[in-house]
């Protein structure tokens, strides 16, 4: 039992170490080309989150930066 505990920790750590170094990598390229990537913060609702993207996709159609 301990050692299916054990295990079940270890993936879920590796996971987690994954999902950071996944995530400093987007934010890397984010800053180096931010004409072409945008960070866009998930904090809130989904309407939240859904009205923010609608925002970004408006200024990239419109031209704007």
């Amino acid at each position: 039992m301990q050692l299916r505990r054990s295990n079940a920790h270890r993936k879920h750590t590796l996971r987690s170490v994954l999902q950071q170094r996944l995530r400093a990598g987007f934010l890397q390229l984010a800053e180096a080309e931010p004409q072409r990537l945008q960070v866009i913060d998930a904090l809130g609702t989904q309407q939240e989150v859904t009205a923010k993207v609608l925002q970004v996709i408006g200024r990239v159609i419109s031209g704007e930066k």
